[in-house]
């Protein structure tokens, strides 16, 4: 599994919602979700100087698209994850907040197949929820039912490389730091209705 350790240093390990789309380029991003491009960054740093619940940052990866949120939660929405993986394209969402809430969302063709907290996986919904059973066995994610009140309970230091490690493995695209730094971000307003949903 690789170091994820750098992606502490740019401040969206406290909160932030990343969705890949694989399959999808960004005009096809924009017509699904119906955005408006508002400006340009370099670099996800700069999303946090214009964090708003209705402001997405977005960029072309190799194999589709990044989408960035810092502070809103429009990749968690079921609205999100459906339409932007409908005709066979999937879509992963990572989530991390400092309320410790993590999210772990795939969806394929339309419909959300696995949703879980990816610092501890045991509890899964969506439309096929074990799906994901073997390869989160291997990646060795925490599949006990652990209570994190519990004095037994050991937090997962390497949840967050589990779950971009996962990223790619379902999606093909790989998050670096130097798409963190380097890469242009198109800042886009989503629909009130959208980010409402």
């Amino acid at each position: 599994m690789d170091d994820y350790g750098w992606f502490e240093d740019h401040g969206a390990a406290l909160d932030s919602c990343l969705t890949f789309v694989r399959g999808r380029d960004v005009d096809a991003v924009m017509r699904i979700l119906g955005g408006e491009t508002i400006g340009r960054i370099k670099g996800i740093s700069d999303m946090y100087e214009h964090a708003m619940f209705d402001i997405t940052a977005v960029t072309e990866l190799d194999g589709g698209v990044l989408i960035a949120e810092a502070y809103s939660t429009l990749g968690l929405k079921k609205k999100t994850g459906g339409a932007l993986s409908a005709g066979g394209a999937a879509v992963a969402t990572v989530y991390h907040s400092q309320a410790n809430d993590a999210r772990f969302i795939w969806a394929v063709d339309g419909e959300i197949r696995s949703d879980f907290d990816y610092g501890n996986a045991w509890y899964r919904e969506g439309s096929d929820p074990d799906a994901l059973i073997d390869v989160l066995t291997t990646l060795g994610f925490n599949l006990t039912e652990d209570d994190p009140d519990g004095l037994d309970f050991s937090y997962d230091e390497d949840a967050s490389a589990r779950a971009f490690t996962l990223v790619e493995h379902l999606t093909g695209m790989r998050l670096t730091e130097s798409v963190m730094t380097g890469n242009e971000f198109a800042l886009v307003r989503m629909p009130a209705n959208l980010m409402g949903c």
